[in-house]
């Protein structure tokens, strides 16, 4: 059975970015869903924040979630962008102070956790098997999960997903390409 559902802004994507707008829009009463195509329960590819994370959490109201959540503090991140050379960046110096180790899983979920509970509409294991745009209607997206298809409407969409998209390469995109950095994963035993 397919159920109709009226939002003022769909968000594609339950990452920080996705979480993060969530939280933003619902504090301000807009209606907002999340389509997120996960559970949440699969390994996520950890990452080191740097010491302005304190800020963004902050003004998002969940730096206390996020020191219960146990990050590990990083005093210096070691990183090498645009070229073979590695650059240390060390924040003893920082005024927001050390960076963070974080389990990625654990903060994409306190983040949901978050943009839940300041109102944000969160659909998970779901996929978008139709997008539509109509100028007088807006946005009309058709997810299935569970067998089930539930059509979602609003105005606005934010595609939150990363490089994978999703909005389908037959409608409208456009995008600002700032680097075409990549990132490589290796586990060690």
């Amino acid at each position: 059975m397919a159920s109709s559902k009226s939002f003022e802004v769909i968000i594609f994507g339950g990452g920080p970015a996705g979480a993060a707008a969530a939280i933003t829009l619902a504090r301000c009463g807009i209606r907002t869903a999340i389509i997120e195509h996960s559970d949440y329960s699969t390994l996520r590819v950890g990452e080191t924040l740097p010491p302005v994370i304190y800020n963004i959490l902050t003004q998002l109201g969940v730096w206390q979630h996020f020191l219960e959540a146990g990050p590990i503090e990083s005093i210096s991140i070691r990183s090498a962008w645009g070229s073979a050379k590695a650059f240390d960046s060390d924040h003893i110096y920082n005024p927001y102070g050390s960076g963070w180790h974080i389990d990625r899983a654990c903060f994409d979920r306190m983040l949901i956790k978050a943009a839940s509970n300041v109102g944000a509409i969160l659909f998970t294991e779901t996929h978008i098997s139709n997008l539509s745009h109509d100028h007088l209607s807006g946005w009309e997206v058709t997810i299935q999960r569970d067998k089930c298809s539930d059509y979602l409407m609003a105005p606005f969409i934010i595609d939150a997903t990363g490089q994978r998209s999703a909005i389908p390469i037959g409608l409208f995109r456009s995008f600002r390409v700032v680097d075409r950095l990549i990132g490589i994963l290796r586990y060690s035993t």
